[in-house]
């Protein structure tokens, strides 16, 4: 614990890296407060240095270098503090200590972040001003955004002596895996926000155990290349695939097979060689006779691969040493990736790799498979794969079906399931949960839960019209037309959110033939209910969604889609429409606001701002439309 006297100590010094003061407390209570905490905590947690940092509370440090000491009246609780970390996930968590200390006569909080090294210290999810696996540190007397050349000089203080977080007792400590805090740093940590491609071959110089192979698992795989024919059935992809299906969807695939990617949400594994008893797909031949036959499928595949990352940064794992093979498959990677794309080689016989690495301008390492399997659990702390809640649909006859995360994971890649603790789940992209909504983002379903919207008069009877055709449990197309910025997305996911307990319900993100239909299956044979489907018509081709309408219908699976359509006018029914697509199956969201709407805008920007509730409500009888209120709402209240 830190003493009196050090405080005073500190009290005479000027901010630094590894000293920071601030005039008043930390709030708790409100969550872009509570995400500066955060922020100031995972920094100088995450600055190189040799000693504790420390955060004073209650002094006024002025642009001069003089003070105001000012102390602190009421001291929070260190539970609170630590607790809060839990908000943006963060992991490893930092250990720190807040301590009230009085000095002459004046009471100072002192959070205390000791120099421990595991990791370094990220959020796993977006919260306030805390973005989601980016690297925070001190620079002077500020707290910045780690570029790629820090966050290496930060891997490296870390990794100088990383403490083990499982020790494997076959080995003595002192022969623990060498060159895997530099394989570790080279590799970026493994960090979600990165994609990983891995290549593997057979490896028949080496016998790797089950147990070794489950922990590539744990990495957050988007596309193996796996050379190993016999990999469904005693290599890595039967040992390692069970434990990565906890964390994503798994998809084994081979020579002349088709693959949609969806990079964050699953890993296509590839047998680049063939699968043993698949005979069409096996080559028995050389380099040449698996050239004239693979390349073709592997450049396409690696093609796919890019169009699905989002421009995100790809890190390629090789921990094979055929030359020929790694040289191509990381020309087209990089005819593909560009400068997107970093290497890293590690094999028993790195010196046969010297030359593609120095090409690619990536680090090769010496490393035996066995070592870069086991040192997985001793360097990376694994994503939770499970939740502390028990996720469920509604079922028929009002029971539930336990939904399992590999049964998540395979649903979500073209479909955002409703689950019943959906809300619950970890935004996409950072958000102050009842405020960044009425700013003009998209409802989020936790928004949707705490009722932070503002209903539109329309809204009941787009829920009666869903919820007869779900009743009737055919197969529907239904239709939710809106002025653009009127609110339609919002009607749409609130009834959406409405039906979530009684029937499954679904946004559909996109469309595959004959494969999304199959996720449709899997959820009326587990619920054997008719299934709410919600879709962006600007998102998804109409020719697409109607391929699907016709699967579900031939398959005898009740379907209600609802299609959000961006429209100017009231729609008129055009002759000739089918039944299933007609204006008469539709409900449209107009651009004016009737008194009772407006009334509700006002409302829920005064759960945010109280104090300005009679401005809001002169606002809300001048002005009529959702745009024109949300403006001058903003422009008053958030």
């Amino acid at each position: 614990m830190i003493s009196e006297n050090k405080v005073r100590e500190l009290l005479q010094q000027h901010e630094s890296e590894i000293l920071d003061f601030k005039r008043e407390l930390y709030s708790l209570s409100d969550d872009r407060k509570k995400s500066e905490f955060i922020k100031d905590v995972l920094a100088m947690a995450n600055t190189p240095r040799k000693e504790s940092a420390y955060i004073i509370v209650g002094v006024d440090s002025h642009n001069d270098g003089s003070k105001t000491y000012v102390g602190v009246i009421q001291h929070p609780d260190d539970n609170d503090l630590q607790q809060a970390m839990e908000r943006a996930k963060v992991d490893p968590r930092p250990k720190f200590v807040y301590q009230p200390i009085m000095v002459d006569g004046i009471s100072y909080g002192v959070i205390e972040i000791f120099p421990e090294k595991n990791d370094p210290f990220v959020a796993t999810k977006d919260f306030g001003k805390v973005v989601a696996y980016q690297i925070y540190f001190r620079a002077g007397t500020q707290n910045k955004d780690a570029t790629t050349q820090e966050e290496k000089r930060i891997w490296k203080w870390f990794l100088e002596e990383p403490t083990p977080k499982i020790l494997i007792q076959e080995q003595p400590e002192s022969t623990f895996f060498p060159s895997w805090p530099e394989f570790l740093q080279a590799s970026y940590g493994f960090q979600n926000n990165r994609l990983y491609l891995f290549i593997l071959g057979p490896n028949q110089d080496e016998q790797i155990s089950e147990d070794a192979w489950k922990f590539l698992g744990k990495l957050p795989l988007s596309l193996v290349l796996d050379f190993d024919p016999s990999t469904r059935d005693e290599g890595a992809y039967h040992y390692a695939a069970p434990v990565l299906e906890n964390y994503r969807a798994v998809h084994l695939k081979t020579y002349n097979d088709s693959h949609t990617f969806v990079p964050d949400k699953a890993c296509c594994w590839y047998a680049a060689r063939g699968l043993a008893g698949h005979e069409i797909s096996i080559i028995e031949g050389d380099w040449n006779q698996w050239n004239r036959k693979y390349s073709k499928y592997v450049r396409g595949l690696i093609e796919g691969f890019q169009l699905a990352s989002g421009g995100r940064f790809l890190t390629v794992v090789c921990l094979w040493d055929a030359i020929e093979y790694i040289n191509l498959i990381c020309t087209i990677i990089d005819e593909n990736f560009g400068d997107n794309a970093n290497y890293v080689f590690a094999t028993s016989k790195a010196e046969k790799l010297q030359a593609i690495a120095q090409r690619f301008k990536s680090d090769v390492f010496h490393m035996p498979l066995n070592n870069i399997l086991c040192g997985i659990p001793h360097y990376i702390v694994s994503p939770d794969s499970t939740s502390s809640q028990i996720m469920t649909l509604p079922k028929i006859h009002d029971q539930e079906y336990i939904l399992s995360h590999p049964l998540l994971h395979q649903l979500s890649e073209d479909l955002e399931v409703l689950h019943s603790c959906v809300e619950l789940e970890e935004p996409v992209e950072p958000r102050t949960i009842g405020q960044d909504f009425l700013r003009g983002m998209i409802v989020s379903w936790r928004d949707l839960s705490e009722r932070y919207d503002a209903e539109r008069d329309q809204r009941n009877r787009v829920f009666k019209m869903i919820e007869d055709e779900l009743n009737l449990r055919t197969t529907a197309h239904l239709n939710l037309y809106h002025w653009p910025g009127s609110g339609g997305t919002t009607v749409a996911r609130r009834v959406a959110w409405d039906m979530h307990r009684d029937f499954p319900t679904v946004l559909l993100k996109r469309v595959i033939p004959k494969v999304t239909i199959g996720r449709f299956r899997l959820i009326f044979e587990a619920t054997e209910l008719p299934i709410f489907t919600v879709y962006e018509a600007t998102d998804i081709e109409q020719d697409l969604v109607e391929i699907l309408f016709a699967e579900a219908r031939e398959s005898n699976i009740p379907v209600v889609f609802l299609s959000v359509v961006r429209h100017f006018s009231t729609p008129v029914s055009s002759s000739g429409s089918s039944k299933d697509f007609s204006i008469e199956r539709s409900k449209y969201i107009s651009q004016h606001l009737s008194g009772t709407e407006a009334f509700q805008f006002a409302n829920a920007y005064k759960r945010v701002v109280p104090a300005k509730s009679t401005l809001l409500d002169d606002i809300s009888k001048t002005t009529r439309t959702p745009f024109g209120l949300r403006s001058q709402l903003l422009r008053i209240s958030l």
